[in-house]
């Protein structure tokens, strides 16, 4: 019975990251105002002039996603631009996709659960429609969902008994695992 159940999960996993793949592919070519008004302006600039041009004001933006968009540009001969440029949000999805599974293996060792919970990350409308599916920036959500999805992975990481089970109140974490190993 039980691998059963663990198969159905594993099956729905996959479906569900296969749904957050495909979104983002088909969001690929979709080119917001502001992507084309400001983001496809600052990759062009960065492609022709390269990184000497983060000595100019030609962008408001933080030196962080420029270098991340200066990256971008190297891509340029292999990818359309638009392409290169929500590529670097879907890297960080990704990415933030492993630490909520990092922060829900420490309270689930074993079993599906964290799995699950970083292919529904994975899929959020709000994540693929924010900035791989819309303007391909990453100060929308990427960066700052990273930065509390890590620190939230580190704190449980560090005081495991934030997650454990308050039934086993009595039970004393095992000093490697940080979980109530009753």
């Amino acid at each position: 019975m039980r691998n059963h159940a663990n198969t159905i999960f594993a099956v729905a996993t996959v479906a569900i990251i296969l749904v957050g793949v495909i979104l983002r592919i088909a969001g690929l070519e979709f080119i917001s105002m502001d992507m084309r008004a400001f983001v496809m302006r600052w990759y062009d600039q960065l492609a022709r002039q390269g990184f000497s041009a983060m000595r100019t004001e030609f962008s408001n933006y933080t030196p962080p996603y420029l270098y991340l968009l200066w990256f971008a540009t190297w891509t340029r001969t292999l990818l359309p631009e638009v392409t290169a440029i929500k590529l670097l949000s879907i890297l960080f999805d990704v990415g933030n996709a492993v630490w909520v599974y990092s922060i829900l293996r420490i309270k689930y060792h074993e079993g599906p659960v964290p799995f699950m919970g970083a292919a529904i990350f994975f899929a959020l409308p709000t994540i693929i429609l924010t900035a791989p599916g819309g303007s391909g920036r990453l100060d929308l959500h990427v960066l700052p969902a990273g930065k509390f999805i890590f620190s939230i992975e580190r704190l449980f990481s560090a005081r495991g008994d934030l997650l454990r089970d308050p039934s086993h109140s009595n039970c004393k974490p095992h000093s490697s695992c940080h979980s109530c190993c009753c």
